[in-house]
């Protein structure tokens, strides 16, 4: 299996060659080189830019469960390096102080490689930032091109429906030999 599809991301590393980490070498590290390329898992990268990929989840009633699906483009691979997320209840305007933290648990899976990103589904709010204030992950997720992300949603509320929007935030990495 590719190591890529692994997520071994351990974290951006500037300048030559970064050390080897303990049973990971170097398969994951990130590293920038002259003329904006670099690589990762020894694929190397021609160019990058900042993209987001959202999943939408209208009108989860109490009690119910929604899935959904990201398909991750054929010209590029992607980092995924910030979560955010921005629910509503039957699309009522917001105030700083009014935003809606939903009762909605969420698991989510890379299909490549089968991996399940928590133990059991988590509080979307646990997972996933709002606005300025994102959910950084502590170690950014490399999804390969075309590959797919599947999104699970559960609502544990006794009566609120909730409109869920999910924003996987990052940037993406063209391989050598394609063109941005």
């Amino acid at each position: 299996m590719d190591p890529r599809v692994m997520g071994r991301e351990p974290g951006i590393a500037r300048g030559g060659s970064p050390p080897p980490r303990a049973g990971m070498g170097q398969a994951g590290a990130v590293q920038p080189q002259g003329g904006g390329e670099f690589s990762i898992a020894g694929q190397r990268y021609v160019a990058r830019d900042y993209f987001s990929y959202e999943e939408d989840f209208a009108g989860v009633g109490a009690g119910q469960s929604a899935s959904g699906e990201i398909l991750i483009q054929a010209d590029s691979d992607f980092i995924w390096q910030k979560a955010l997320f921005f629910a509503d209840v039957a699309g009522a305007a917001q105030e700083a102080g009014t935003l809606v933290f939903p009762l909605m648990t969420v698991q989510i899976q890379d299909t490549g490689s089968g991996r399940l990103f928590f133990e059991q589904p988590v509080p979307v709010p646990s997972a996933f930032g709002v606005g300025a204030l994102p959910f950084i992950l502590p170690v950014p997720r490399l999804f390969l091109a075309r590959s797919t992300v599947l999104i699970e949603v559960a609502n544990f509320s006794n009566a609120t429906t909730y409109n869920l929007r999910l924003t996987f935030a990052g940037t993406k990495a063209y391989p050598m030999g394609s063109a941005p």
